[in-house]
């Protein structure tokens, strides 16, 4: 059997969200099927693979397709190669589906807020989103979603599809993100200028749909009270947010983040629209309490295992900091809890899930 897979997504300098999760699967992937006899993989990319991806075994084979264009290569340049290819199974770890290419296909449909919240996406976004879902919907023989919310939002707005769809968690690198304290963490504490602070901390992009500006605003009030407390921001800054009084740390490789979740008070993450949130998973695996919106997907992630707040209202996110610094024995039942949740996501599971799902559309 071969299997085609768009490694596109997974082939960055910098990975979050979608590019993480291609990632880790292909990672997973090798390590459950690499050397197997009867399986074949393609690994399709636009440029050579990074570094850090690992070695590849024998029944895995890179090719490299080149567009001189900044779009659509997912939809023209690799829908001919597997036209040309015709493997007997694709994986498309976004829901992108390739054009012209050749069927089956299993595909991931990570979320559908450029439908459910159409105000967090520009119009150009919304509509390439739009056609990409109901692209998959009609020519993939399975979908995956991260989450139940996913799915059911999906059953929701397009209750006449047929294609099956199956939920698979995402998970998170456990010997990364762990509550120990390592030899290393003070160095890299002291390179952030970190060292001996107490800190709320908040790990994604800085925009509309993360609710950033909001955060910022109510830690500002808590400041206030608290003028020894600092809030921490890392991520890349999409929109323009006045970052006044908070401590941005830009883009930081995830070495660094598994630290900064580990001696941070707790994890701010008042965000309006998610499909998952594996920063959330990441900061209850590292032994940090999680503050985090009341939207239906972080709590069916979190498992009641963080404090949840309006993401409208400033007073409900200013009182829950202020409960996590007024209230170690608060902070050490979250911690609990969390460390207890999060052993659920592992990527290794989630990567034999999807194998499984893939071979069965082939057949």
């Amino acid at each position: 059997m071969m299997i085609a897979i768009d490694a596109e997504p997974a082939n960055r300098k910098i990975r979050t969200g979608t590019e993480n999760t291609a990632f880790n699967l292909i990672k997973e992937l090798i390590k459950i099927d690499g050397g197997t006899v009867d399986r074949r993989y393609v690994l399709f990319t636009r440029e050579d693979l990074w570094p850090d991806f690992p070695p590849l075994p024998d029944n895995f084979k890179h090719i490299k397709l080149s567009w001189f264009f900044p779009f659509f290569w997912s939809q023209i340049r690799l829908g001919l190669a597997l036209r040309k290819l015709r493997p007997h199974i694709t994986f498309i770890p976004s829901h992108s589906i390739p054009l012209l290419a050749p069927a089956p296909f299993v595909t991931v449909v990570h979320d559908i807020g450029f439908i459910e919240r159409p105000d967090l996406y520009k119009w150009p976004w919304r509509l390439f989103h739009r056609f990409s879902l109901n692209q998959a919907l009609a020519r993939a023989s399975i979908i995956i979603t991260p989450t139940r919310t996913v799915k059911e939002s999906i059953l929701k707005y397009r209750p006449n599809v047929k294609t099956p769809i199956e939920v698979v968690y995402w998970g998170i690198d456990h010997s990364l993100f762990k509550p120990e304290l390592q030899a290393g963490d003070e160095q890299i504490l002291e390179e952030l200028n970190l060292l001996g602070k107490n800190y709320f901390l908040y790990i994604g992009r800085l925009e509309k749909k993360k609710n950033t500006a909001r955060l910022v605003s109510a830690f500002r009030n808590l400041k206030i009270k608290y003028p020894d407390i600092e809030l921490v921001l890392v991520g890349h800054a999409s929109e323009e947010i006045d970052l006044k009084g908070t401590i941005f740390l830009g883009y930081q490789p995830t070495e660094k983040t598994s630290v900064l979740y580990r001696y941070a008070l707790a994890f701010v993450f008042p965000s309006r629209y998610e499909g998952f949130g594996l920063v959330v998973i990441e900061a209850m695996s590292s032994g940090c309490p999680v503050i985090a919106s009341d939207i239906p997907v972080l709590s069916e992630i979190s498992g009641g295992a963080s404090l949840h707040v309006d993401v409208t209202n400033n007073n409900e996110l200013i009182e829950a900091m202020d409960k996590v610094i007024a209230n170690p024995s608060l902070r050490e039942n979250l911690k609990a809890k969390g460390l207890t949740e999060a052993q659920k996501y592992n990527w290794g599971t989630a990567a034999e899930q999807i194998l499984n799902l893939v071979v069965k559309a082939a057949k």
